[in-house]
């Protein structure tokens, strides 16, 4: 499942099944911070900071997979690091 931001399903990359077109730009944040159970956060830039940040204030565990683990992120600047 993927919640785009944007008014296309054809902003869905390859890997998902069920496109959720929102058309809410960055506002979308806002709903995946707060639906889901565990943020795994895969990037960092603004838009990944800021569901991070979100995700933080409303008590969901963030983390980031341990293949990135050995690579520089830019969220290691952010409060609750996740290392």
């Amino acid at each position: 499942m993927g919640i785009l931001p944007g008014v296309s399903r054809e902003e869905a990359n390859p890997y998902v099944d069920v496109p959720i077109v929102t058309g809410l730009r960055d506002a979308r944040n806002v709903i995946i911070a707060r639906s889901c159970q565990v943020l795994i956060a895969v990037g960092g830039m603004f838009g990944t900071l800021s569901e991070i940040a979100l995700a933080c204030k409303f008590g969901v565990t963030c983390g980031r997979p341990p293949y990135l683990d050995d690579r520089p992120a830019r969220i290691d600047q952010c409060p609750r690091s996740f290392k």
